[in-house]
């Protein structure tokens, strides 16, 4: 299948977890599972937004205009007292804005006289002043279900005073690499072997997501290490990944164990390149995604398909990577009848629209390229060029768009 229809097969299946209460410090990285709907205003009062001066004068301030002080507002500090028309009141950013003050006039403006004032330029009606719920009213939802509780979500949250939030639990995420080519230290590794790569780069990306593995470990290449390996992974977890040995060579055990397992086969293979080997797989409740070993390919597969299913989980809105259309600085050519998911570089060219680089190295096994990259331009199945100056699809990757 196509792997837009893999995405929307993976979406169906995945339902968000069970719901959770956590404390509002612990909800980073969560999604909303009901509305967060606001008990009290946000400002609670009115507030200025300028240090200078709070002013009674209906229907704005002349130049030349003259006030005598009653007071001061400060931010944290006793309420001040209503002021008449003719009155002013010294204000600070962040105070509340006395009763009866229309307007404020920015103290840049505003020329002390003893125990006036007096204005050197014309103020607007209700001029530097913030109303009591100008950002949220009471009663009203501040942030929609399936918001992600990011920096300045939680701090909304917090401003109104909310300390705890219904979320979804958070999966718990276990990964298998397979294979006996693979070596965890360095200083163990033999001839022939390569360092296991792909978790490290999977839990940083989950790490973005505000999530972490619950556990990580290889499985070397007999049927009885795969069967101890995906048997635990399958009991304690929400996901299983697996990295390696999902295709068809005689080493490549992940398939039959996972049928020996109960494992049932959602589908297998992807028309995508890289990444074409791509297995999802469910045992009850547990989805199991094989994903190809060479690492640029797993981590394609990981942000096409796993993080969506990840985030559906989570309770998210947005489960996909962001799409923008960008102009193609080098042509691409894609003979092979699948989808292309291509490592490049995004930024504003010169003339102010985005344009998209293809990084020179597209194979499956080099790492380096996606290191350098911040986006996969989508060249779809059998368009079989795209040529330079096209616009193109780019799917920018989480965290390093700069």
């Amino acid at each position: 299948m196509l792997p837009e229809e893999a995405q929307a097969r993976i979406l169906e299946l995945v339902q968000p977890g069970p719901l959770d209460a956590v404390p509002l410090e612990h909800a980073a990285g969560h999604a909303l599972a009901v509305d967060a709907r606001a008990e009290e205003n946000l400002p609670a009062f009115p507030q200025s937004a300028m240090d200078g001066y709070a002013i009674a004068c209906p229907g704005g301030a002349p130049r030349g205009a003259r006030f005598l002080l009653a007071g001061e507002s400060r931010a944290g500090g006793e309420l001040p007292a209503p002021i008449s028309k003719g009155q002013a009141t010294r204000i600070f950013t962040g105070a509340p804005v006395p009763e009866g003050a229309t307007l404020i006039a920015m103290q840049e403006v505003v020329t002390l006289d003893g125990a006036q004032i007096e204005l050197r330029e014309p103020v607007e009606d209700a001029r530097f002043v913030r109303p009591a719920g100008s950002d949220v009213k009471a009663g009203e939802v501040a942030l929609d279900a399936g918001t992600w509780l990011g920096p300045a979500a939680l701090s909304l949250l917090r401003a109104l005073g909310i300390r705890e939030v219904t979320v979804h639990r958070q999966p718990r995420v276990a990964l298998v690499a397979s294979g006996d080519e693979l070596c965890l230290d360095p200083a163990a590794r033999r001839p022939g072997q390569v360092l296991e790569s792909s978790s490290i780069g999977i839990q940083a990306a989950l790490g973005h997501e505000g999530l972490a593995l619950a556990s990580a470990g290889v499985a070397r290449d007999t049927r009885e290490a795969h069967r101890a390996a995906l048997g635990a992974a399958l009991e304690s977890s929400d996901f299983v990944l697996v990295t390696g040995g999902v295709s068809v060579g005689d080493y490549d055990l992940v398939r039959p164990t996972l049928k020996e397992l109960g494992v049932e086969t959602l589908f297998w293979r992807v028309k995508q390149q890289p990444g074409g080997p791509l297995y999802f797989g469910r045992k009850g409740a547990t989805f199991v995604f094989g994903l190809p070993g060479n690492p640029a390919s797993t981590l394609v597969c990981f942000y096409q398909h796993v993080l969506p299913a990840v985030r559906r989980f989570l309770g998210r809105n947005e489960v996909r990577l962001p799409r923008v259309p960008a102009r193609l600085e080098r042509e691409i050519k894609n003979m092979s009848g699948r989808t292309r998911f291509i490592r490049a570089r995004v930024a504003p060219a010169a003339d102010g629209v985005l344009a998209v680089t293809p990084d020179p190295q597209q194979d499956s096994h080099t790492l380096r390229s996606f290191a350098r990259c911040n986006s996969l331009a989508v060249i779809p199945a059998g368009q079989e060029l795209a040529p330079a100056g096209a616009t193109v699809q780019c799917d920018l990757l989480p965290g390093v768009f700069a």
